[in-house]
């Protein structure tokens, strides 16, 4: 079961990408049709009533050049060895040191969708020495400049992290994406949770 949850995320992730490229492109057309309609928006208008953003959290160059990432060899190598290792470690219960210095290696790529689902993956690093690997990274990505990441990154300390994790992810509260603060939000309250959980 929990493998087929993941593959379903992974899945998931990927195809975001395509999904909010679509919409701009929707948007556009729809704006296109306004103008030659003869309809015409007002500069105040435009202030108070700004158009959505096609893909939030993530700036027009990072969006572009996942695009073009998602049609390399590298990315379906980078998908399938992720695959690969929860489809072997979720049944074990447990992350090797090659399988978290490949997921370590993935989310320190330059493309926000590898570190995306690299720090899903990481939410299998439960135990030691696997999650003093991953967390360290984990935080990092916590002020990485694309939300979905930081939201990823939040998530997953939450699974795997400690009450220790909790100064690192209070800044996030207040992050200008709403996903990353919601997510902080949760993770904060997990971590107290398991703080205050009998045995501690």
């Amino acid at each position: 079961m929990k493998m087929y949850v993941f593959s379903s995320v992974l899945v998931s992730l990927i195809l975001v990408a395509a999904t909010r490229r679509v919409a701009a492109q929707t948007e556009q057309v729809g704006a296109s049709n306004v103008v030659a309609q003869g309809a015409s928006i007002t500069s105040t208008q435009a202030e108070v009533n700004p158009p959505p953003e096609p893909h939030p959290g993530i700036s027009d160059a990072d969006f572009e050049s996942n695009q073009q990432w998602r049609k390399t060899p590298e990315f379906k190598a980078m998908v399938s060895e992720i695959t690969g290792i929860s489809h072997i470690a979720e049944p074990r219960g447990y992350l090797t040191t090659n399988e978290v210095e490949r997921i370590i290696f993935y989310m320190q790529s330059p493309h926000h969708i590898a570190r995306i689902v690299a720090s899903i993956a990481a939410g299998m690093g439960r135990s030691d020495p696997a999650k003093s690997m991953l967390i360290p990274q984990l935080i990092s990505l916590l002020s990485d400049p694309v939300g979905p990441v930081r939201q990823t990154a939040a998530h997953t300390l939450g699974i795997i992290g400690d009450k220790d994790m909790i100064p690192h992810l209070e800044p996030l509260l207040k992050d200008p994406f709403l996903p990353v603060v919601r997510n902080a939000q949760k993770a904060i309250a997990k971590l107290k949770e398991k703080e205050a959980a009998p045995g501690k």
